[in-house]
């Protein structure tokens, strides 16, 4: 499963921390977070930070169901293909391969112009950093914790442990099970969990 390069949190880390993706989110995280509180952040945005890492389960259930696992559709009697699909149907075949692993830098920059976009168009520019914000702290969690479960680290931590086993089971055994990467109880509330607690 794993690639045999990633044995210890600190390989992980640095590995992590290094990547162009990760750094840019990073680094618009942190400026939206500035942006924010320049205009007049406040209790908003602790609410946004909470409210992200509380949904960030069932936004990647989702996303992982519904979008990464999604062959194509029909539209006006074409079948189009998902992009999306052929990419992570490729991540399925080889998982141990983290070259092209992580988010680009180009594809956290697109995401977060997105969010900036929508959020200020449809409220105010307050709202478009705090939905950076609350999409950057749920891409850099999924990001994290995908890279651990790909790694050869086993942690220690019954929780950790819960979520790496989950997704090597995942890709091992049944796509269809333990769409989460991060957190485990949308695939419970889902019934999309092991029981083997």
């Amino acid at each position: 499963m794993a690639n045999g390069t990633l044995r210890r949190f600190s390989e992980l880390n640095g590995f992590f921390l290094t990547r162009g993706g990760p750094a840019v989110g990073i680094l618009f995280l942190v400026g939206a977070i500035i942006g924010q509180f320049v205009l007049g952040g406040s209790y908003i945005t602790l609410i946004a930070i909470i409210a992200s890492l509380a949904l960030r389960s069932i936004v990647e259930w989702c996303l992982h169901k519904y979008l990464w696992h999604l062959k194509g559709f029909k539209l006006m009697g074409v079948f189009l293909y998902n992009p999306i699909y052929r990419m992570h149907l490729l991540h399925h075949r080889n998982p141990g391969d983290i070259s092209g692993f992580l988010f680009g830098p180009a594809a956290v920059v697109v995401f977060s112009i997105s969010l900036f976009g929508a959020g200020s168009l449809i409220f105010d520019l307050f709202a478009g950093f705090t939905m950076v914000m609350a999409g950057l702290i749920m891409l850099l969690f999924y990001e994290w914790f995908h890279l651990l479960a790909h790694s050869d680290i086993m942690p220690k931590s019954q929780w950790l442990r819960k979520i790496v086993v989950r997704h090597r089971f995942h890709h091992s055994t049944d796509a269809h099970k333990c769409y989460c990467v991060s957190q485990i109880w949308a695939d419970c509330l889902m019934s999309t969990d092991l029981r083997i607690d």
